[in-house]
């Protein structure tokens, strides 16, 4: 039998925030709730041609970008902290 304390040990499970298969930011809920839409303004589902090829390369140069920075970050520390 439960009480009403257990409602603390199972509390609601929050719903996921989707992302988006394109860039893999975060999507945005519609005004009406009618599903999710990317706001990433570089997001390549929302180009077609030539202008979804450059959209592609932005984001892959995202992600060299944020890994070189992290890579940055450690040989800071380990250069400070020798």
């Amino acid at each position: 039998m439960k009480s009403n304390w257990d409602k603390y040990l199972d509390p609601p499970d929050e719903p996921e925030i989707p992302l988006c298969e394109g860039c893999g930011h975060e999507m945005v809920e519609f005004v009406h709730g009618d599903g999710y839409y990317c706001k990433n303004k570089f997001c390549p589902d929302k180009h077609v041609g030539i202008m979804k090829e450059m959209a592609e390369l932005i984001v892959d140069q995202a992600e060299t970008i944020d890994s070189l920075k992290a890579k940055i970050r450690r040989l800071e520390l380990v250069n400070r902290y020798p």
